[in-house]
């Protein structure tokens, strides 16, 4: 019974010094985003693009791809993005076969990738 008190102050006094360092290192983080964080200034008005923006339909039998579409459309609309790609298409990876297969696939092509990476050496 003894070790198991033992156990749990030790336990007990891990956490909290863990839980302290954690309280610090946010305040060390509040304490930078104060002193050094500048605003960013927007030369569009905040509420110019609430105006055109649409619910959308709650139906259940709506096309993913088209969801997908629309979520593409409207992170590349606000203009905070800085992404250096296009998305010029989107086709499903998923869903055309067994889990077995494409688990199969994707370890298949790992491993071609990493014996692609390998030097190969002769045994002669």
């Amino acid at each position: 019974m003894e070790k198991l008190i033992i156990g749990l102050q030790i336990t007990f006094i891990g956490m909290t010094v863990v839980f302290f360092i954690l309280i610090l290192i946010k305040l060390a983080l509040d304490l930078m985003r104060v002193l050094f964080y500048k605003p960013v200034q927007s030369s569009k008005a905040p509420g110019a693009m609430t105006a055109s923006v649409a619910p959308l339909d709650p139906d259940a039998n709506q096309d993913p791809g088209h969801l997908i579409a629309l979520l593409t459309a409207a992170i590349l609309a606000t203009g905070e993005t800085t992404a250096p790609f296009r998305t010029l298409s989107i086709r499903s990876v998923t869903g055309k076969g067994s889990t077995w297969k494409e688990n199969a696939r994707t370890s298949l092509m790992a491993g071609m990738a990493s014996s692609r990476s390998r030097q190969k050496h002769s045994f002669r």
